[in-house]
């Protein structure tokens, strides 16, 4: 599986990186966490 940071994934779906941030919140997208605890 391909993983993104959230701006390039906003970008390829030509969507905002709020909206993103909030399908991932809402869990309609799945996300990972580094080490740090960043998603």
């Amino acid at each position: 599986m391909h993983t993104y940071r959230l701006a390039a994934a906003a970008q390829l779906l030509g969507v905002s990186d709020d909206s993103v941030r909030r399908w991932a919140e809402a869990g309609s997208l799945p996300t990972t966490e580094d080490p740090d605890g960043r998603r």
